[in-house]
This record gives structure tokens, sequence and C-alpha cells, in this order.
């Protein structure tokens, strides 16, 4: 009876050999085989698989593939959980085309890289209403051996969109939480274009660390110049600003504020008076060594960046022999013509005028008698500011 039964078996394993060839012979299906075997799963009905490899049993059981055929287009998460396996076994996924081309793919051993891998093997796919998809996944043990069990669970769901991170605006105070060495995102659209200041300090939780902003990105995670804080930024744009913690043993509270800095120019003018914090620009219309410095009723603070936000000089009182203030600041630059610079001046004071004056000192010192006042640049004479002249003059007649 056993022999009967065995012969039974080997001829139908023969026949289904033979069909299956015949059918490649006249398809043209190479993976005839796989798509047959495939098992339907659906959207959010979790799979248990549990398996037994047999090198014996012509490697059986090495891998299992399912279909998938989602009922509307979106971007689907394919996950592999609750894995099991012997040890020395490890397992991958990977997401094909009705083709068996391969549209996504991860093994444990490249999940395992990233920081915030839970033990679950993910991959997003997007797919079309009724556009037919298969999922492998694929055991393969270090040492290959002969036999060895796995397993693990399988679901397929819609991807959860990606929640946008907490927004902050102009003039406003936001509070986030943050473990120790954390990375947190704040969203900022500026309404205009101009230069804006972060900061960020922590209010509660681990008081002897600190907060700071690490970068600002775009959508594309393309990041934009930043330095303490400080960052020209573009209105219709939405950036990402980037917050992290340091020095703290657990979670602690941060508060991150945000204001436009106004701006000023000396680009047409040797002094430029503010009074409150603004970034100047400064463009060299030649080349030279030159002094900046202020004359102030406060304590300004001065940090000079290049056309890429790179800082170069920082100063807070240096200017004292240029002032009558001990508090105001001055330093030196040595520019070629077209130089870009960002004058970034905060601090405390009412009214503070900002000077461009020739440096012809040695470097030692910075003094009344290592500068030179920069004469304004005559102004061409033309029809038209013959008319200019002409009109003011007549209006001072009138006023006496």
């Amino acid at each position: 009876m056993f022999k009967k039964v065995m012969t039974v078996i080997v001829l139908a394993a023969v026949f289904l050999f033979l069909a299956g060839m015949i059918f490649l012979r006249f398809t043209g299906d190479q993976n005839f085989v796989l798509r047959k075997s495939a098992l339907p799963v659906s959207e959010g009905k979790e799979v248990k698989v549990s398996e037994i490899y047999s090198s014996i049993r012509h490697f059986r059981g090495n891998s299992r593939f399912y279909e998938f055929t989602p009922a509307e287009t979106a971007e689907y998460e394919f996950a592999v959980s609750d894995i099991k396996c012997d040890e020395g076994v490890t397992l991958s996924m990977i997401i094909m085309d009705e083709s068996f081309a391969e549209y996504s793919g991860v093994s444990e051993a490249d999940a395992a890289r990233d920081e915030e891998y839970d033990g679950t093997l993910r991959c997003r796919v997007n797919l079309q209403k009724n556009t037919t998809c298969y999922i492998g996944i694929i055991s393969e043990s270090s040492d290959n051996r002969n036999r060895y069990a796995w397993g693990c669970r399988l679901n397929v769901t819609k991807a959860p969109e990606d929640e946008k991170p907490q927004e902050i605006a102009e003039g406003q105070n936001v509070s986030m939480q943050l473990m120790a060495d954390e990375k947190k995102s704040l969203l900022f659209a500026p309404k205009e274009t101009g230069y804006y200041k972060f900061d960020a300090e922590i209010v509660s939780g681990s008081k002897s660390g600190y907060a700071g902003i690490d970068s600002i990105t775009l959508d594309d995670d393309e990041g934009v110049a930043v330095t303490d804080g400080l960052s020209l930024l573009t209105a219709g744009n939405e950036y990402y600003v980037w917050v992290s913690a340091y020095d703290i043993s657990a979670k602690a509270e941060a508060e991150v504020s945000c204001r436009m800095v106004g701006t000023a120019s000396l680009d047409d003018s040797t002094e430029v008076q503010i009074t409150d914090e603004a970034v100047i620009e400064y463009t060299a219309d030649e080349a030279g060594t030159f002094a900046i410095y202020s004359v102030s009723d406060g304590d300004p603070d001065v940090c000079v960046y290049d056309a890429d936000g790179f800082p170069l000089r920082n100063d807070s009182d240096s200017g004292a022999e240029l002032s009558e203030n001990e508090h105001d600041f001055a330093f030196v630059i040595d520019a070629a013509q077209g130089d870009v610079y960002r004058i970034f001046v905060s601090g405390k004071f009412e009214d503070c005028r900002v000077i461009r004056a020739r440096y012809t000192g040695d470097g030692t010192s910075i003094g009344p008698d290592d500068i030179e006042k920069i004469e304004a640049a005559p102004v061409e004479q033309t029809e038209e500011t013959d008319a200019a002249a002409a009109e003011a003059g007549a209006e001072e007649e009138n006023v006496q």
C-alpha cells in the first residue's frame, strides 16, 4: 500500500513539473511557478508566516511569496514584524511588480544600520489601482545549514501621511520636548524675504544642558546657510528649523523663538544709523583694508559673515579708542572688490552709528591714528543735478 501511495505522489510531482515546463514553453512565463504559488494578502489583514526550511526537500521552505492587488491608487507600506528565526537566520523582504521586477527591498542587516530600526522590516511603494504586485519573504542562514525554522507576520496598509512638524511664526515662542541627543524640527514659512533669528533654550527638565539651532533645510532637505540661528530666508518657501538638545540626561523642555531682523546697507555710504539689532549689508566697491566700528549709547555686539553665511569676525569692545564708549566694537577686514559681507549688530543700545573707514594701521591696534575717513565720491554734474540744485536753492529762498 505504501509503495502505491509513493508511486502516486511521484507521478503527480512529475506531472506537475512537466505541466509547468510545457506552460513555460508555450507562454514564456519564467515566473509561472512563483506566480501560482503566491498566496493572496489583503490590505489591513495580517498574515502569520511559519516555515521550516529543509534542503532535503529541494530547498523548500526558505521563502514565501504573496500577491497583493490594491483597491485604489496610493502609497502602501509592507511590514514584516514579529520576526522569530533560529539563531543565525535572517529575513529579507522584496516587493516586485507583475513581471517580478523589483520595486523595493530591505534586509534585516540593512535595516539594523538605521538608528530608528525597531525590529520591523518596512517598504513603501506607490501602487496603481488593480495592479498586482508580489511580496517575497526570504530566509537565509549564516552557515548554510540544511534545516532551520523561521516565522514572522506580514501586513499591508496604506502608508501613513508624513505628519508635518509643529509650526512656528515670526514673533512667536514655541515649546517642544527633546530627548538626549534628539533632533526635532519646527516648520517655518516666512511671509516676507529677510533675515530671521532663531534662539533655543532649555526651560525645564534638564537645565544643566542647553539647546541650539542645528540647521535649517528646505522640503527637499537642501540646507540653507545658518550661523547662530541667523539665516536669510525667502518668502513662499517652507523651512524646517532643526533644534537639538545637548548635555541633558533625560527629557527636557526647550523654548524656541523666532524674530525678523532689520536690514541696513553700507553700499552707498560710509555710515549707517540703527536703533535696534540689524544685518548691515556691504559689498566692497574697491579692494582695500577697512575698519568698521560703532559709536553708540549702549553695548553693541557684532558678528561678520561672508556671502555664504560663514562667520569671519566677532567683537564687542575693541572700539573704545574710536568713541567715548568702552563697549563699542571695531574690526578690520581685508576686502577684494566685489566681496560681500553681512554685519550682524545686536546687543543693548538705543542709538548706534556703524562707520566704515580706511584702515592704515599695522594690525596691532585700532585707534584714531589707524583710520582714515573715506570721502564721499563726487557727484557727476549733469543737467538733472543742476536742475535739482536750482530747485533746492529756490526752496531755501522761499523759507527765508
